[in-house]
């Protein structure tokens, strides 16, 4: 209930509190707090924003339905307007809701800055009002409603995003209608060929059915088949390139997607542009991930391996999500992606992503695998660290637990392997101290430091001796460790 979830926020801020006030956590020297500690700073802020605009939880809740006979809708449409009557009245400016009521009524679906600016250009003219209140800018004055309808939820207005701002969305609707165009149950059976929307958009019938194919498959969504289907629901009359670039746009600010950048297939698939949703993956596991990544680890190869550990379920869509973002560090990397991972090779380096199933949980588990850049492995795994870090700030009360698991474990095939705490990953690697005491498997055993604390491609500082404490001990231990499979293609696509 409401009291028990403020008592969880309460809970977690004064958590952090004691954490923060630790002497190891207080600010270094320069004034610039630790990495960790900024982390726990922002966390506490926003569970402190959270705790202070909690809503109201209705005493009714209404039970409704999108079927034809919209069941329930009348009741809770009576109840609603009932509780409006009853709050404080909060006036709108005049100018204000006339420039809402003007804009509401352009048929559009959407209409850019600069239509907006004249329609309230007019309204201000029409009602003798001056910018003077603003700065004097009518441009500024525009953007001052556009952020009040925004947050009201009367339009959407993504102001704080450079290729959206120049775009309102004066019907919100509109929003839903894109997504939903793309996002069907039913796509299948509903998105069918038809020869004047196909002369349209110049695709022929056997084109749309194999984009439809790539698109329920392996999530490939062409510029051809979006244009298609904007016409076919009825979203455009004629899908103008710029309106494609815009929900494109929309569909990138979401997650929802990532480019698809190998340019010869975007040529055989007879595109000029390819989007890729993960929600589409393929149940299956691809054939050829055994090849590509060995269940044994390869002779003298280095596997780096972090968890994301939940205490129950993922939380929703966080791996999809994680997925559309590993692009942006994955950009020129060949990927094979399926529903529960991704397969990415990068230079000389592999990485792996699943989402694992377990018994006290669900965890997401990164690989990286290389024979020699120590350092480009380092990248890949902070890398994935960072984009779930981020992704994390949309479930403040979210718990979950990184760790590192040991290498020289993985290195002696050890079935359960020591994990070290998150918190190594946010320090840099120790000065001079190229080998450490191993974890509590072989508490006699020294290995490479840089096995424990990160060695990314950032760090300048004489990394060349971490590098070779790392190559003598895998010199010792290639013994232990089955040999190099031969053989196999290194070369990853996206069939």
């Amino acid at each position: 209930d409401e009291t028990s979830k403020r008592q969880q926020i309460e809970n977690e801020i004064r958590v952090i509190n004691e954490e923060l006030d630790r002497p190891e956590s207080k600010e270094v020297s320069s004034g610039i707090p630790e990495i960790g500690v900024g982390r726990m700073q922002e966390k506490r802020n926003k569970l402190q924003k959270m705790l202070s605009s909690r809503s109201e939880i209705p005493e009714q809740v209404f039970v409704v339905s999108a079927a034809d006979n919209l069941q329930g809708v009348p009741d809770f449409t009576s109840a609603l307007i009932m509780k409006l009557k009853s709050a404080p009245v909060s006036a709108l400016p005049d100018v204000w809701f006339t420039f809402l009521e003007q804009i509401q009524q352009d048929t559009e679906k959407v209409l850019t800055f600069d239509q907006a600016k004249e329609y309230f250009k007019q309204v201000m003219s029409d009602n003798q009002k001056s910018t003077w209140g603003t700065g004097g800018s009518l441009e500024r004055s525009l953007e001052t409603v556009l952020k009040y309808l925004h947050s009201t939820g009367e339009i959407v207005w993504y102001c704080d995003n450079e290729q959206l701002k120049s775009t309102v969305f004066h019907h919100p609707e509109t929003l839903i209608d894109m997504l939903r165009a793309v996002f069907r149950h039913d796509f299948q059976d509903v998105v069918i060929y038809k020869g004047e929307t196909g002369e349209m958009v110049s695709l022929r019938e056997n084109q749309f059915n194999r984009m439809k194919d790539d698109f329920l498959s392996r999530g490939l969504l062409t510029k051809e088949l979006l244009r298609y289907l904007l016409i076919h629901f009825e979203l455009s009359t004629d899908a103008s390139e710029s309106f494609l670039n815009l929900i494109i746009s929309v569909m990138l600010k979401f997650s929802l997607c990532f480019e698809f950048r190998n340019q010869t297939k975007i040529a055989l698939m007879g595109s000029s542009q390819v989007i890729q949703f993960p929600w589409f993956f393929p149940e299956e596991i691809p054939a050829k991930i055994d090849l590509l990544w060995p269940k044994t680890l390869p002779s003298n190869t280095y596997e780096l391996c972090m968890e994301i550990l939940f205490w129950a379920k993922t939380p929703p869509n966080f791996f999809e999500k994680l997925s559309v973002k590993l692009h942006n560090f994955l950009l020129d990397a060949n990927r094979v992606n399926w529903k529960n991972g991704v397969l990415a090779q990068k230079n000389s380096s592999s990485l792996l992503v699943e989402r694992v199933i377990r018994n006290d949980g669900t965890a997401v588990v990164i690989k990286a695998r290389g024979v020699s850049n120590l350092q480009e492995l380092w990248s890949l795994i902070l890398n994935v660290r960072r984009a779930s870090m981020n992704l994390f700030k949309e479930w403040p009360l979210l718990k979950c637990e990184i760790v590192l698991v040991c290498m020289h474990c993985v290195l002696k095939g050890v079935d359960d392997p020591h994990r070290y705490s998150g918190h190594v990953l946010e320090h840099a690697i120790p000065k001079g101290e190229y080998t450490l005491k191993c974890c509590d498997k072989f508490e006699e055993d020294f290995v490479p430091t840089c096995f424990v604390f990160p060695l990314d491609e950032e760090y300048e500082e004489n990394p060349e001796l971490y590098i070779r404490a790392a190559a003598d001990f895998m010199q010792k231990t290639m013994d232990t460790v089955d040999g190099p499979l031969n053989g196999i293609d290194p070369i990853l696509s996206d069939k």
